[in-house]
């Protein structure tokens, strides 16, 4: 069987697509997910050699804003 033919910008259109098919719609987080999912699956396919080449290793991978941890002050775990 053929792997399909994927190109960064497939990979462009799959990131910013939507559940429903809508554009812009997925948080960084669930995207950075998918991306992973995507790098392993290719990249089994290049140690069983039914492609030459991982093509999620061009794609970069959006930033997650990750909020600021605010530890509580030391009073307020003693009280």
């Amino acid at each position: 069987m053929p792997a399909p033919q994927l190109e960064g910008d497939a990979l462009v259109a799959v990131r910013h697509r939507g559940s429903h098919g809508t554009v812009g719609k997925r948080r960084p987080a669930t995207v950075l997910r998918f991306q992973a999912l995507l790098r392993a699956a290719f990249a089994q396919g290049v140690r069983w050699g039914l492609i030459d080449r991982n093509p999620t290793d061009r794609a970069t991978p959006p930033r997650v804003n990750r909020p600021e941890i605010a530890p509580p002050a030391v009073d307020d775990v003693l009280a």
